[in-house]
């Protein structure tokens, strides 16, 4: 064959300088689909390659490889080829679809105001931000609160049984008392408004029904008063000693 010579391969052809040693080429071996390559000795089986999605080479069960692992520009994080139709929507996906929707955070997350794509509330059965408690109701006097606070205490600011107020604080004189009791002129406790409290509501004893000190000049005739005009002045009728 003259110097020169290309042949189908592409390849040129050159005066050996020594003889070569022939070697034989079982085809049957070749896992190949194009005689010319085989022949050629380009073909080469990857077929015990490990695949590797990503790396720009398309091998073993890939469809394609476009040199990364991101969803949505034609090539799966699979590498497999994607298909021009939209992916299904699905609650959690950040995107809020009306009218199954109410919420969506972009998470499967319980608890942080959107739930199963369902904005959280009291009663909901999920103790959210915000809640001590969620028993899946709207009652009181269950544990808990229609506000979802724990129940059973006084101060909760929910009326328990044994409880004849409650006004969320643990302050007397202001109407409720720290024990969860309703304040009141003769209930032993002198409030504010109050100059005293003798536990009854009896007159004469020094203690008024209204709280108030019974003495000569307060304009109630007290027993043990021969008169009593609401004053302490001489010379008008009743002395300032009743």
């Amino acid at each position: 064959m003259p110097a020169g010579y290309v042949d189908d391969c592409g390849k040129e052809y050159k005066p050996a300088a020594a003889p070569r040693k022939v070697v034989d080429i079982d085809l049957s071996k070749l896992k190949t689909v194009d005689p010319k390559k085989a022949v050629c000795g380009e073909h080469e089986d990857h077929s015990d390659v490990k695949s590797t999605c990503g790396d720009w080479v398309v091998q073993g069960v890939e469809e394609c490889d476009d040199g990364n692992v991101r969803p949505g520009d034609g090539c799966s994080p699979f590498c497999q080829v994607e298909s021009d139709e939209q992916p299904p929507e699905f609650c959690g996906d950040g995107v809020l679809q009306r009218p199954r929707e109410q919420c969506d955070d972009a998470n499967a997350r319980d608890g942080d105001g959107c739930s199963g794509c369902a904005l959280d509330f009291c009663g909901d059965g999920i103790i959210s931000i915000g809640e001590e408690c969620d028993d899946m109701n709207r009652l009181n006097n269950d544990g808990c609160s229609t506000q979802c606070k724990l129940e059973g205490f006084c101060g909760d600011h929910v009326v328990q049984a044994g409880e004849e107020c409650d006004d969320m604080n643990h302050s007397d004189n202001d109407g409720c008392s720290e024990n969860c009791e309703v304040e009141y002129c003769g209930d032993g406790i002198v409030q504010i408004t109050e100059m005293c409290d003798d536990g009854n509501q009896v007159e004469d004893d020094a203690c008024s029904t209204d709280c108030v000190m019974e003495s000569c000049g307060d304009g109630r005739l007290q027993l043990g008063e021969g008169c009593d005009d609401g004053n302490q002045i001489t010379n008008d009728g009743c002395s300032p000693a009743c």
